[in-house]
């Protein structure tokens, strides 16, 4: 795939986003609590494509609406991002994602989804069945979003259990952590292994040329490490990946394809 024909991609999770900054992108993906609604319309009259995050597979405590989540769509805990992970086979929940929160986003004017947090259930399924069952439940969802809203796009954080299935539904797959990455656990930024470097590009690529897909690489680092920053970006552009490097928080401008 040219890198000419991939689309220019910039992550910004903070308020008050640098709307001349973030309007060089094709692309911009956003955290639809930290952006006001002049902002959307200023960022979409400049051609942006708008994407709201969208975790499916787990809620944050701090969610103005975590208290409406119902104890039997639960699975279990993520402690090390003080979130819950949610059972993605309960139709109610999914329900809940497109009733109250992707109406909501698509209300405001956002043009697409970035599904967060796909593959959560791993870590609370044991079974080949139980597994199958959280898996369904994601196609399904990509399924009726696809449906509901007219012309919407979608962005995919991984979701390579499913990828065979819901490919046409996507404009293409997120990866993070390629060659440097956040341990959640030690609340640290760190170099990726060369095992676990190889087992992901070998993921991206075969998804990228079984489905013609792009590929958008986010990878993390602290912010004083810019010169850094750039050679990461440009090592994943040479792989034919569309980059984006900043910090965990994603709260500033970082390097990228512009």
């Amino acid at each position: 795939m040219k890198t000419s024909l991939l689309p220019s991609t910039l992550f910004y999770y903070g308020q008050n986003i640098p709307i001349e900054q973030a309007s060089q992108f094709q692309q911009v993906i956003v955290e639809p609590d930290n952006i006001a609604q002049h902002e959307i319309d200023s960022l979409k009259e400049k051609g942006v494509k708008l994407y709201a995050y969208l975790s499916i597979g787990e809620v944050g405590q701090y969610r103005s609406w975590a208290d409406k989540i119902d104890r039997q769509w639960v699975l279990g805990s993520n402690e090390y991002w003080k979130s819950t992970v949610m059972d993605m086979s309960n139709p109610e929940w999914r329900e809940f994602i497109i009733e109250q929160l992707a109406t909501e986003l698509w209300k405001k004017g956002f043009q697409g989804f970035f599904l967060d947090t796909m593959d959560s259930y791993q870590n609370f399924t044991e079974t080949a069945d139980e597994k199958l069952a959280q898996q369904q439940g994601i196609i399904q969802l990509a399924k009726v979003l696809n449906n509901k809203f007219d012309g919407v796009s979608l962005l995919f954080n991984r979701g390579f259990e499913v990828i065979d299935r819901v490919a046409d539904l996507t404009d293409g797959i997120v990866a993070e952590s390629l060659f440097v990455g956040w341990d959640a656990k030690n609340a640290r930024y760190r170099d990726v292994s060369p095992a676990d470097h190889q087992w992901l590009l070998n993921k991206l690529t075969a998804i990228r040329n079984k489905h013609q897909l792009p590929i958008i690489v986010l990878d993390y680092l602290p912010s004083q490490e810019k010169a850094k920053a750039k050679v990461i970006a440009k090592k994943i552009q040479s792989l034919g990946f569309v980059p984006w490097v900043s910090t965990v928080e994603l709260n500033q401008i970082g390097e990228g394809l512009r």
